[in-house]
């Protein structure tokens, strides 16, 4: 009567539960990274809805400064600049990390190209930008989102172009990326780097 198992037997045995293992966890890591993007981009959407709630009730758009117009802290929660009509707040969370860990914030420091082949005319645009510094005080780079994400964001909401359209990015592992929010936003002051 046989009491045990083989070495040879627990040997496949093992080697087969590794390989089941390593196929689901690359599919959960899949899996995982697929709903950050969704996060994302419903993230956006909603945010982009309460600007747009926020400025047909003041007349003003969030402020775009220069990248320090974090959205937890922005307009869109507090009447900040005492705007005639606030009705706000006009977002339940604050959403102040994106899903890699990341501060949301608004920008219009950046001049972007509506087309990867059309340059920029000197106009900046307002966006909501997907800091790479953690939340809530850095380090900066610290927080990226992985190039791919970025790329299959592109690719659904936009052109799959980085350096045109209406998503844009730092075609990198590390960098910031920008949603936009507002074409032709504001044109800064002569030496300024940004506006609002």
């Amino acid at each position: 009567m046989r009491k045990g198992f083989t070495l040879i037997e627990l040997i496949v045995v093992i080697a087969i539960i590794a390989v089941l293992a390593a196929i689901v966890a690359v599919n959960a890591f899949r899996a995982i990274e697929k709903a950050k993007i969704s996060r994302a981009i419903a993230d956006f959407k909603a945010i982009k809805a309460a600007c747009g709630a926020l400025y047909a009730d003041t007349s003003y758009w969030p402020h775009g400064g220069d990248s320090s117009g974090r959205v937890d802290q922005s307009e869109l929660m507090t009447n900040v600049y005492n705007y005639f009509g606030w009705d706000g707040p006009y977002l339940e969370s604050g959403i102040p990390v994106h899903p890699w860990r990341g501060i949301y914030s608004f920008t219009s420091n950046t001049n972007l190209a509506r087309s990867a082949t059309v340059g920029t005319n000197g106009i900046y645009e307002l966006s909501l930008e997907y800091e790479d510094v953690c939340y809530p005080n850095g380090p900066n780079g610290g927080c990226p989102i992985p190039l791919a994400s970025k790329t299959k964001i592109d690719k659904t909401v936009d052109d799959g172009q980085y350096n045109g359209g209406d998503f844009q990015y730092d075609n990198s592992e590390v960098g910031d990326i920008w949603w936009v929010l507002q074409w032709d936003f504001c044109t800064p002051p002569s030496g300024q780097t940004w506006c609002w």
